[in-house]
């Protein structure tokens, strides 16, 4: 088990983008809402003749984050992409996750079109297999997040201050949760053993 630890988004890159459904063209942008809020807490969104515009034909693979992007996350968040049109905008998908599921070695989570909502994406004609969101991390320290060991640098400390009280109490109940079932499970066997002798 793990909790979430600090990290930094350095990159959101499309795979395959559905430009059958972007009349050819794409100007993407993205929004980032922490927790499980509404507000919305960063985007990258500028007016629709200031978005970089990105032909079919340039890429398979585009990075819609700037070169020096580094966003300090931790926890809950959501990511919305959108095609920014004239007069409106589209949304292309959206992904949602915990920095707990981040891979301390790789430090990067890919989300396939089946993990991407909504789920008619998948059934949606012009949307290719290969369609995924790739999300890459940076971190600068060595802190690990396992449940059993909670010795972090001073900045983690200070800024999962609330998380790891949290992650500790739910680490007791689930200490107190593994003692009962291991106790009654043993106490079961016993009895059954007994059963079975008589």
């Amino acid at each position: 088990m793990y909790f979430p630890l600090r990290r930094n988004i350095s990159s959101i890159i499309v795979n395959k983008p559905p430009f059958k459904l972007l009349n050819t063209t794409f100007k993407p942008f993205f929004e980032i809402y922490f927790g499980n809020s509404n507000i919305l807490s960063y985007t990258n969104k500028s007016g629709f003749f200031d978005q970089t515009k990105i032909f079919a034909n340039e890429a398979d693979r585009i990075c819609i984050t700037d070169s020096d992007f580094n966003l300090p996350i931790c926890g809950d968040l959501t990511i919305k992409l959108y095609n920014n049109k004239l007069m409106s905008t589209k949304k292309i998908g959206r992904i949602a996750f915990n920095t707990a599921f981040i891979n301390e070695e790789s430090n990067i989570l890919i989300f396939k079109v089946r993990e991407i909502d909504p789920d008619v994406l998948q059934i949606t004609p012009g949307i290719p297999k290969e369609f995924e969101f790739i999300i890459k991390f940076t971190k600068d320290c060595e802190c690990s997040n396992k449940f059993y060991d909670f010795n972090l640098c001073e900045k983690c400390a200070k800024f999962l201050d609330k998380e790891v009280i949290d992650w500790k109490e739910i680490n007791k109940t689930i200490e107190v949760f593994l003692f009962l079932f291991n106790y009654f499970n043993r106490s079961f066997l016993m009895k059954k053993n007994i059963f079975m002798k008589m």
